[in-house]
């Protein structure tokens, strides 16, 4: 039987440069931006397909470069980086990850006050940032910056609380000041997924004015301060998680969104500091007629507070199906 053999041209060829492009997108997302960057450059054949690449991530696999350019006295050279790639793209931008998390730092040899200074963006770099991203079609956007040196946040900028595009945001070391100028009282409007860590709210002096969110469905608050300043209508939220709210008024904030969530998850670590007269949770809580899984986090079981403040919660949820206590490292799930 006659067979077909390709002849040599077809042989030493590059096979994979020929795939189709959205295979070689495919190949792209695999690699870490800073590898994606390599293949780039060793091969015109590639380059379209990265800058037309949609998924940046700059983190610890992308840090190695920028810490040894800090170590050369070579300031901003991180922030332009980062900048560069963003001024070179021709494409939408689906998401954008950076994350500069305490836990890779504290693993460099180097001087932490250094790195703050050299290494971490500027409120100015950040504006930037999200103003590019807010303006080619940013779909998922976090950004985590350790605060190493204890001083300053973030401002998170206007354009990402109007940004039409944004579905899913995770935000670390900002401050949220609730927007003056909300279209029609509505902010994160595309958003359905909200995740704030270390983040500071800030009371608005609109005082009453209750934004809505329509489209959200998870909301996650951790380490944060002043949640009850965020003082949203969530019509769509499923989930909602608060480890280590910081004062009783933290814990009213839940009556807007306790009848609508499905699933909820509490650290009861802060109950230590709110006296047993002001846990009253017919005051706090409204029956939550729709919540069927609850988790119950940093449960002691020598706290008589929390045994009470746990079982007066369960009758608050005739529809429960699941619950879940932690202790340190021991875990009860009754299903």
């Amino acid at each position: 039987m006659a067979t077909f053999l390709p002849s040599g041209t077809e042989l030493d060829g590059d096979r994979i440069s020929q795939l189709p492009a959205d295979v070689k997108d495919m190949i792209m997302e695999c690699l870490d931006t800073r590898d994606a960057a390599r293949v780039a450059v060793l091969s015109t054949q590639w380059k379209d397909i990265w800058l037309r690449h949609g998924r940046l991530v700059f983190d610890s696999c992308f840090f190695p470069r920028a810490i040894d350019r800090c170590r050369c006295n070579k300031p901003s050279t991180f922030v332009n980086m980062v900048a560069n790639v963003l001024m070179l793209h021709s494409g939408p931008v689906r998401k954008f990850e950076f994350l500069m998390t305490r836990l890779y730092l504290e693993n460099v040899e180097t001087e932490m006050a250094v790195m703050d200074h050299w290494c971490k963006p500027k409120q100015s770099d950040v504006d930037g940032w999200c103003l590019f991203l807010s303006r080619n079609g940013i779909e998922q956007l976090t950004i985590c910056v350790v605060n190493l040196t204890g001083q300053g946040y973030y401002e998170l900028p206007h354009c990402i609380i109007s940004c039409s595009t944004l579905k899913r945001l995770k935000l670390d070391g900002f401050l949220f000041y609730c927007p003056f100028n909300a279209r029609l009282g509505s902010i994160f409007t595309h958003v359905t997924s909200l995740v704030f860590v270390t983040v500071g709210f800030i009371h608005n002096v609109n005082g009453s004015t209750i934004f809505s969110v329509p489209n959200l469905e998870e909301l996650v608050f951790e380490d944060c301060q002043g949640i009850h300043n965020f003082v949203i209508s969530a019509p769509k939220l499923k989930s909602l998680t608060v480890i280590f709210p910081g004062h009783i008024a933290e814990w009213k904030w839940f009556q807007l969104h306790f009848p609508v969530i499905k699933s909820l998850c509490l650290s009861l670590d802060a109950l230590a500091d709110i006296p047993d007269a002001a846990l009253d949770l017919h005051e706090m809580f409204p029956t939550a007629i729709n919540l069927q899984v609850m988790k119950l986090d940093d449960f002691s079981f020598g706290s008589a507070q929390h045994f009470s403040f746990a079982s007066d919660l369960i009758k608050k949820c005739p529809k429960l199906c699941k619950l879940e206590i932690v202790s340190n490292q021991v875990v009860i799930s009754n299903t």
